[in-house]
């Protein structure tokens, strides 16, 4: 019998791990006098765009899986827990914590039609390497945080150092535009705040600025 709360953070660059942590921790706390209160409802008051095939307000869960079920104890039965392995995801990504006497076991489960094992298994890694950074240090802003390894990014700097594309140097910029939206008019070429446009709407947004500034001289 549970309730999933839906939580809003405000990470920016200049926070620190240890204040933007912080944060974090209010709003959980606070989300508590809540939790009483179903999502079902909570869904259908926000008057959000449903579609069946993700969550309306969220796609990543964390849960901790604090209680104790080991030490339950019936007169009369004897109970120990029955492993249950699930091959459905709820939702794309859930971060699973279970308290052990060793300390903490994390599960990552994920939806498979949205992403590849070798993606998870390298955002483990980005995970273990941020965990690391942010008990090393966790005074760094944000921003100075790093996901890759020093030995990744080394590799993504060899892998692009020294590439060049071929550029014919006798046309400009703007004609090598209008050539690819010959070839690609209704292909779409920018996305900017969810709104896109193809290579023709585009190329006519941008000869309507151009007209506008020759006209202003």
């Amino acid at each position: 019998f549970v309730n999933t709360l839906a939580l809003r953070t405000y990470p920016k660059g200049e926070k620190t791990f240890a204040n933007y942590l912080n944060e974090v921790k209010e709003t959980a706390l606070s989300a508590f006098d809540a939790q009483d209160y179903p999502l079902e409802d909570l869904i259908g008051n926000v008057q959000v765009q449903r579609d069946t095939s993700r969550n309306p307000l969220f796609d990543a869960v964390f849960s901790m899986q604090n209680a104790n079920i080991k030490h339950l104890t019936m007169k009369g039965i004897q109970l120990e827990p029955h492993p249950f392995e699930r091959k459905t995801a709820k939702f794309d990504l859930t971060l699973t914590a279970d308290e052990t006497d060793g300390g903490l076991t994390f599960v990552l489960e994920y939806n498979t039609a949205l992403f590849k094992q070798e993606t998870i298994e390298r955002w483990k890694q980005y995970w273990m390497e941020l965990l690391d950074a942010v008990t090393g240090n966790p005074n760094q802003p944000l921003s100075s945080l790093s996901l890759v390894t020093e030995t990744e990014k080394q590799a993504l700097l060899e892998a692009w150092k020294g590439k060049a594309l071929p550029v014919p140097t006798d046309k400009t910029v703007h004609q090598l535009f209008e050539e690819t939206v010959q070839r690609h008019k209704d292909r779409p070429a920018v996305t900017y705040n969810g709104q896109s446009w193809t290579y023709g709407e585009l190329n006519a947004k941008a000869n309507r600025l151009a007209r506008i500034l020759m006209d202003c001289g």
